[in-house]
C-alpha cells in the first residue's frame, strides 16, 4: 500500500529521501510528485514555526503571573493575555 504524500513529506524532512536531485529523482522513481511533497514539507515547517512562537508566548504569560502570598494569604495568579 502506498503511503500517503504527508507520511512521504514527514520521511522527507527525517532524511529518508535523500537532497536535491537525489532526493527529486527517488521520490519520482516512487511515484510520488516531488513538487507536491515540497509544498507539504514547507506546510509542516511553517506549522512548526507557528508552534513554537506560540510556546514561547505561552512561556512568556506564564512568567508574568504574580503571586503575591503575603498581601492575600494564598496564591494568587493574574495571567496575562488572551
Amino acid at each position: 500500500m502506498a503511503k500517503s504524500e504527508r507520511e512521504i513529506a514527514v520521511e522527507v524532512i527525517c532524511g529518508k529521501w535523500g537532497n536535491g536531485d537525489e532526493r527529486i529523482v527517488n521520490l519520482v522513481n516512487a511515484g510520488y510528485n516531488p513538487s507536491n511533497i515540497q509544498t507539504i514539507v514547507n506546510q509542516i515547517a511553517h506549522d512548526m514555526v507557528e508552534y513554537k512562537q506560540a510556546e514561547k508566548q505561552v512561556g512568556k504569560e506564564i512568567l508574568e503571573i504574580d503571586v503575591d502570598l503575603n498581601k492575600y494569604g494564598a496564591l494568587v495568579l493574574n495571567f496575562t493575555g488572551a
